[in-house]
């Protein structure tokens, strides 16, 4: 008799976790799954194709991608702030917060173009060798990825 009555409690606690788990999150959960997936797949293949080329002319990534990384890293934090001051509801803390990852998504977005124009101009072209496909690839799709959510961010 104990062991149903420990079984229903389990199973309750079961139920309204499931009720409580927003399908909104299981939305967030896939789709982070999903890109993450993609990004470390397409950054596979890259790797894989920079020790198996050949190619006489050597390439050095733009330095306004590695600005753009470091953009990218202060914007992370700048969000994860964001939802501190959200859950705190501090209003004032939680505005400051999400213009500031605004900006930085701005400035890396600027960073993006540039590296790519950087490359263009050095004469790496998206069909130069499968090598700058793949960059030109990923950070296409990365900066899809980040225009993207600075449309959620604004909306």
């Amino acid at each position: 008799m104990k062991a149903d009555k420990t079984k229903s409690t389990k199973e309750l606690i079961n139920q309204e976790r499931a009720q409580r788990f927003h399908p909104y999150k299981t939305f967030l959960f896939f789709g982070l799954l999903g890109s993450t997936v993609i990004f470390l797949t397409l950054s596979f293949v890259y790797l894989t194709t920079l020790g198996k080329t050949t190619d006489l002319k050597l390439m050095q990534l733009p330095k306004a991608f590695t600005l753009s990384t470091l953009l990218m890293l202060f914007s992370s934090y700048s969000i994860s702030l964001s939802l501190k001051a959200f859950k705190n509801d501090s209003f004032n803390s939680l505005l400051k917060a999400l213009v500031f990852t605004l900006t930085l998504t701005l400035f890396f977005c600027v960073a993006q173009f540039f590296g790519w124009k950087s490359l263009y101009d050095s004469g790496f072209f998206l069909s130069t060798t499968n090598r700058v496909s793949y960059l030109y690839v990923i950070t296409g799709l990365h900066f899809l990825h980040v225009a993207g959510g600075l449309g959620l961010l604004t909306y």
